[in-house]
């Protein structure tokens, strides 16, 4: 038995998949144009070279993952700034002229600003 990872004998580019078995699984489930090389690889951040040496590699749907979850982060954060406002507005709504109350609205409001998520 050994785990195997698969690349594609063109590009050199891993598939996601891995296979622990024997050598005749190994054979009989590698895919068409792939070659099946011990060990497990990362398929975003590996390839395999001309040479046939596993080289450092960045996958292009890389740049697309990163900036979803960076979006995605600062999206929570403007959310959880906007739940901070809920006290500040019924402090105004109680007394239109509290200061405090302004102050950290107008606080968040830069914050939330300063994460380049809106327009306005």
């Amino acid at each position: 038995m050994r785990t195997v990872s698969f690349y594609h004998r063109a590009t050199g580019i891993f598939t996601a998949q891995q296979l622990t078995a024997d050598d005749a699984m190994i054979a009989a489930n590698t895919p068409l144009d792939h070659v099946a090389i011990d060990g497990q690889f990362d398929h975003l951040r590996e390839r395999v070279d001309a040479t046939g040496k596993v080289v450092a590699w960045r996958h292009p749907s890389l740049d697309r993952i990163e900036a979803a979850e960076a979006r995605r982060r600062l999206e929570q954060r403007a959310t959880m700034l906007e739940q901070r406002q809920t006290r500040a507005i019924r402090s105004l709504l109680l007394d239109p002229n509290d200061e405090q109350a302004r102050a950290i609205l107008r606080s968040i409001e830069t914050e939330i600003g300063a994460l380049g998520l809106r327009a306005n």
